[in-house]
């Protein structure tokens, strides 16, 4: 079984949740390959998205870093022109999994991984999501970045600042963060922040070359002045498979992972790549996050 697209025949391969857990007539919930930008997988709840995988970085889903951690699974990612799709297969005929998707969950629409367990007679659920609240979509507003280890879980982005305090005192984080310094492009002294272990930002609208190597990419942005950010598209490694990934305005749906995760680069003002201030909370690899004083 596939989940994507097959531009050949046409058939837009989803998966689609029951009304209810009584009515199996088909619910407004569905799971289905987004292909514009870089592919990833969406679940909708009629008009609103539920959820992001965040698209396939060469080994996993950028947003579903514990698929690191599985045994006895493996997962395949084909990008063509043929088709876009994902499927997974078990190494091993004991192993028996399933992966559904249902109509409940906080925002409507829940993603399950089911593994049965012999001993037991019992299926186990092994994976699901949306699982924190990180995994909303766009919880922390456009160029926010959303933390479950931190409290409260929205900041933004270094150089960044609320664009709405008062809101964002009360937690509403809607409106996200707006640059606090402007941009020179003209003069080419904006430079890239390095933010480590990310669920890099929406890439419905984002510019892929699977040809270009991570350098390539740096100079291609810094070149671009539209260009907010970049990342590379490819980490397995595979000859010929390097990638570059590049952003233009406002970064959407960011989110940090403790220890898994995707490398960004964020364009910042030349003022905003020096020492720190005093309201940086931390740094890694150079990236710092801010929040305001009023959060």
């Amino acid at each position: 079984m596939r989940v994507g697209m097959d531009f050949g025949t046409g058939a837009n391969m989803t998966l689609t949740a029951w009304t209810s857990p009584s009515d199996p007539s088909p619910g407004p919930v569905v799971a289905v390959m987004d292909t514009t930008g870089d592919p990833e997988v969406f679940i909708w709840n009629g008009a609103e998205k539920v959820w992001r995988s965040g698209p396939w970085d060469g080994l996993q889903f950028t947003g579903v870093p514990d698929t690191a951690t599985y045994m006895g699974f493996n997962f395949s990612f084909v990008n063509s022109a043929k088709e876009v799709s994902y499927s997974f297969q078990v190494a091993n005929s004991s192993i028996v999994s399933r992966l559904t998707l249902n109509s409940t969950g906080a925002a409507g629409g829940l993603l399950q991984r089911w593994t049965w367990v012999w001993a037991a007679g019992a299926w186990n659920m092994y994976w699901y999501a949306p699982k924190d609240q990180c995994d909303a979509v766009n919880q922390c507003g456009p160029n926010g970045v959303c933390d479950p280890n931190s409290l409260p879980v929205c900041e933004c982005l270094r150089g960044f600042a609320p664009r709405s305090p008062e809101a964002w005192a009360l937690r509403d984080n809607r409106g996200g963060c707006a640059r606090a310094t402007p941009l020179d492009c003209g003069n080419g002294t904006d430079g890239f922040a390095l933010m480590a272990h990310a669920k890099v930002p929406d890439t419905t609208a984002a510019v892929v070359d699977y040809r270009a190597g991570l350098a390539e990419c740096a100079q291609r942005c810094q070149r671009n002045c539209s260009c907010t950010a970049y990342a590379n598209a490819n980490l397995s490694g595979a000859p010929g498979h390097r990638g570059c990934v590049m952003w233009g305005g406002a970064l959407e749906d960011l989110r940090v992972f403790p220890n898994f995760g995707q490398d960004l680069y964020v364009r910042l003002a030349a003022a905003d790549l020096g020492t720190c201030r005093p309201t940086c909370l931390r740094s890694s690899a150079g990236f710092s996050l801010s929040r305001s004083s009023t959060s």
